[in-house]
């Protein structure tokens, strides 16, 4: 910047010398909400948080729980789990997506909102994937285009396992990238196999009106033996073991402690039998109740978000 000061017949110059601004610390974080990843938008839509001009940040996409019945994608919870996240440095998506019909009693009229098929819950999933990829990849977006980590609470677990699993869920949807998805993980899953989950909770799938001869296609462990080489690496966040029969506890969840390891060994043993290897990470959190498997990612020290966190910078990218 320069002044001039005028003095009599002569002008001065003075040069004014300024520091430039550290550039880096104006990087603007940008927060989108309910973006259509499919016509009629929400609830096919979902949240999106990133750094403009950073294309270094890793993404994370969340998949709430719920039951597949229940749920939300943008809850206060999930918007600090968001916020946490970016402070630490990633990139942050929540999905939301279409529920199950508990009373298919009825013809189902508006398949926009929901429907009684849960394979299509999982597409919806994936196709919202395949939408935040392309976004990216046509400059809408700034993260990492080859580092994707889904992370599933609950039944969301189960879907993000169930896409990661199964390749054709998101490679079959345009400019889905199943290679891109470079980590897993399960916040207090347990149903990766529903066959599995019938012995232990008998009912619950048919209050869900799930048909027992979709079970195997709906749950991840049946996937494996074609594509156990192709799973990313797995974080799975579980309590204690089940008590038999189970008993009321506000700590654990029932079952997903011994979902988990089943799945976890069924992950390890189709990989290696197919002449690979896949890095799993196994983690009990004795003291979580259900729900605290999400709430305490909001909290800067606990154990589960700093070893998540862990787990994906040297694991998962």
């Amino acid at each position: 910047m320069l002044l001039f000061v005028r003095a009599g017949f002569r002008a001065t110059v003075f040069l004014a010398l300024f520091t430039l601004p550290d550039l880096s610390a104006m990087a603007q974080k940008v927060v989108e909400s309910d973006v259509a990843y499919a016509p009629a938008g929400c609830p096919r839509c979902f949240d999106i948080t990133y750094e403009d001009g950073n294309d270094a940040r890793q993404l994370i996409v969340f998949v709430h729980g719920g039951g597949w019945v229940a749920g939300a994608h943008n809850t206060p919870t999930i918007q600090q789990i968001g916020d946490r996240l970016y402070d630490d440095g990633f990139a942050f998506a929540s999905i939301e997506y279409r529920k199950l019909r508990t009373d298919q009693s009825t013809p189902l009229v508006d398949d926009s909102i929901e429907v009684d098929d849960l394979e299509l819950v999982a597409k919806d999933v994936a196709r919202a994937v395949a939408t935040i990829q392309r976004k990216r990849e046509l400059g809408g977006y700034n993260f990492s285009q080859s580092t994707i980590v889904l992370m599933g609470h609950s039944a969301g677990a189960h879907l993000a396992a169930l896409v990661s699993s199964n390749p054709v869920l998101v490679d079959s949807v345009n400019y889905g990238d199943h290679s891109a998805i470079s980590g897993l993980v399960l916040l207090d899953g347990h149903t990766y196999d529903l066959q599995q989950s019938e012995t232990e909770r008998p009912g619950w799938l048919a209050a869900r009106n799930i048909d027992p001869a979709d079970w195997d296609n709906l749950s991840p462990v049946y996937h494996l033996g074609l594509w156990a080489p192709q799973h990313p690496p797995a974080f799975f966040a579980t309590g204690l073991a089940t008590q038999d029969p189970p008993q009321p506890s506000h700590v654990n969840f029932p079952y997903s402690r011994e979902q988990a390891i089943n799945y976890r060994q069924e992950i390890n043993a189709n990989a290696v039998a197919q002449g690979g290897s896949v890095y799993t990470e196994f983690r009990t959190y004795g003291s979580k109740n259900h729900t605290e498997f999400l709430g305490d990612l909001r909290i800067a020290a606990d154990r589960l978000p700093l070893e998540l966190i862990a787990f994906i910078q040297a694991h998962a990218n």
